[in-house]
């Protein structure tokens, strides 16, 4: 079944264009709403999170709920929130654009979530989630940090 890119309770915009609509999913629903929900949060390195990797993949590219990164480093303790803007057509979910903001503005990956008609399974697009947060966002938070 397709990844569907709407999902009505969390999405706080959308924003339709000629053959893409864009939907926003950030921390700001649960701000505007008087639920005791929040943000789910996670553990950096992935695998010392509390969930399988299965489940975090699933909250981030199938429910794209909003996330909170915490890393712990030998001499601090490092967050940032994780914001999406899920690219469709119809409601089919196409692309992912993944970003937190820093002192200097957001840090982004943009991920084709299907390949020759084929959905991207959650786990590859995980891998490639690490990957760039380790490689890009990471050192901008520890740079931050030191200042």
């Amino acid at each position: 079944m397709p990844r569907q890119a709407h999902n009505m309770r969390i999405c706080v915009a959308k924003e339709d264009f000629e053959e893409t609509t864009i939907y926003f999913y950030n921390h700001n629903i649960f701000e505007q709403t008087s639920t005791a929900a929040g943000p789910t949060s996670m553990s950096w390195p992935l695998e010392q999170d509390y969930r399988n990797r299965e489940e975090i993949a699933r909250e981030i590219f199938e429910e794209f709920y909003p996330q909170e990164l915490t890393c712990i480093l030998p001499d601090s303790k490092l967050s940032c929130d994780l914001y999406y803007e899920v690219e469709a057509s119809g409601n089919v979910a196409e692309a992912i654009t993944i970003y937190i903001v820093t002192m200097q503005g957001p840090i982004s990956m943009r991920m084709q979530m299907c390949a020759n008609g084929e959905e991207i399974a959650n786990t590859l697009l995980l891998q490639r989630f690490e990957e760039w947060f380790e490689t890009k966002a990471l050192p901008k938070l520890v740079e931050e940090s030191l200042k």
